[in-house]
Order: C-alpha cells, then sequence, then structure tokens
C-alpha cells in the first residue's frame, strides 16, 4: 500500500530538524517528531525509512508517524513539532459524591484561583464548593525526605 502522505523537506526544514535533534534543549515530543520527520523525508541522505521501522526506532506508534506525517503536509512545519492542545475537558465523576478530598503539597500554584483559569465561573464555582483541600506540611514534602537522605550519604 503507497504511503497516504509523503514527507518532503526543504533544506530550512531539514536544518531546522537536524538543529534539534543534535543542538540545545528541546522537549522529548518535539525531539522525537523531528527525528521521524527526518526520517519519513528521502532525500539526498537517502530513501525514508519504512513507518514501521521507524515507530520502532523510535519507541512509539505507527498511527503517532501516520498522523504526524498528516499534520505536517496538512497544516505545515509547526504545526507536525507541537501539538496543540486539547480543547476537551476530561469528564470526571465522584459517583455521586458531595465532597471530594483533595491532597496536595503546599506548592504556591495549589489554588482554587486556578479553576477559575481553566473553567467558566459558574462551572469553577460548582467544583470549588465540592473540594475539601488538605496541604501536606512543608516539613514532610517528599523531595525533603529525598534530601536528607542523599544528604545523609554524602556524608558518609
Amino acid at each position: 500500500m503507497a504511503p497516504r502522505y509523503k514527507v518532503t523537506l526543504t533544506e530550512e526544514e531539514r536544518s531546522e530538524l537536524e538543529t534539534i535533534t543534535r543542538h540545545g534543549k528541546t522537549t522529548a515530543p518535539k525531539f522525537i517528531h523531528a527525528r521521524a520527520l527526518l526520517l519519513c523525508a528521502a532525500g539526498e541522505h537517502g530513501p525514508a525509512w519504512k513507518v514501521a521501522d521507524i515507530a520502532e526506532a523510535l519507541g512509539i506508534t505507527p498511527r503517532t508517524i501516520e498522523h504526524l506525517k498528516q499534520r505536517f503536509v496538512e497544516e505545515g512545519f509547526e504545526s507536525a513539532l507541537v501539538r496543540k492542545p486539547s480543547s476537551r475537558i476530561p469528564e470526571v465523576t465522584f459517583n455521586g459524591a458531595e465532597k471530594v478530598r483533595l491532597v496536595m503539597d503546599n506548592l504556591n500554584t495549589h489554588n482554587l484561583a486556578s479553576l477559575y483559569e481553566a473553567f467558566e465561573p459558574e462551572e469553577a464555582r460548582r467544583l470549588a464548593r465540592r473540594l475539601e483541600i488538605h496541604h501536606t506540611p512543608k516539613h514532610g514534602s517528599w523531595l525533603n525526605i529525598a534530601e536528607i537522605e542523599l544528604s545523609a550519604l554524602k556524608i558518609q
């Protein structure tokens, strides 16, 4: 079966993808997408790899490769590298519970105001009334415990 989407890279695109995969810091998904696009594209560097071979080499599914190629062909270079965030809000049910106990660490970003950033005010208010938030003590953080253990090992 012939491939549905053929990736053809310009020299500038190839150069940018090679830069992403060889130099600097980047996110893992962006790195994997850049590497996959390089392997999908035939050129003077050799023939394109088969989708199954790319998927196996990069540890992702062939379907992911096909979606990546589709985004590259239909939406462009940048769209293929960085996935747009999902606009779908997951539906979460709590089996009819009136209150939901939420245990969080003491990070200063954990507060009810974040609900109002993510949801409409009515929905955020409804969720806030159902939450019963408990913060862990600062001295009880797993990170603090790990740091204490590492410090003790370093002294030995």
